[in-house]
């Protein structure tokens, strides 16, 4: 469940280290963050994000936590977003536009839905649950990896990679749709 009172929202930044934001009052949330500097919220146990971010103008990093959701995620980040090494089933709150990297490796992801919709950098989602890229954006600016997956077929793959396509260890019989 996301705060909503700014003197909690303000004590949970404070807890993690993030310093130089700016709260934006909004009708859902009470409180949206905008933050101008990378958001390190590694390995520190959490279940789940109780802020919600809008911008984030560095990277946003909540790696090795037991997140199952990504509720409270930022709307958009300027630089990577990496979510590895959770519990996630989904990508719902995953941000909208992404200018860097974006690397959800290492959860137990069955579906695509929510993915954002641009992806400026590489796309890392190797080792997960997937069997379908379903959802999967159209095109990725770097590498796209989805190694160590269930799929079957690479239906729905982007159509435009300008970098690498890693799609080893799966349960593939074809690269047919293969960009």
């Amino acid at each position: 469940m996301l705060l909503k009172e700014k003197k909690e929202i303000e004590a949970w930044l404070n807890q993690y280290k993030i310093t130089d934001y700016e709260l934006i009052e909004d009708q859902e949330y009470g409180y949206v963050v905008n933050v101008n500097e990378n958001v390190n919220l590694n390995k520190r146990k959490l279940t789940n994000i109780k802020v919600k971010f809008n911008k984030v103008n560095g990277y946003f990093s909540c790696n090795n936590n037991k997140l199952k959701t990504l509720e409270g995620c930022p709307e958009i980040v300027k630089g990577d977003f990496s979510c590895g090494y959770n519990d996630l089933i989904s990508l719902k709150g995953c941000p909208k536009i992404i200018y860097g990297n974006f690397c959800c490796q290492n959860n137990q992801l069955t579906s695509l839905k929510g993915c954002p919709e641009i992806i400026k950098g590489n796309f890392l989602l190797a080792r997960n649950e997937l069997t379908s890229l379903r959802y999967c954006p159209k095109k990725i600016d770097g590498d796209f990896s989805c190694s160590y997956n269930q799929l079957k077929t690479l239906k729905y793959s982007p159509k435009i990679i300008k970098g690498g396509y890693y799609c080893n260890n799966n349960q593939l019989t074809s690269l047919k749709d293969c960009p």
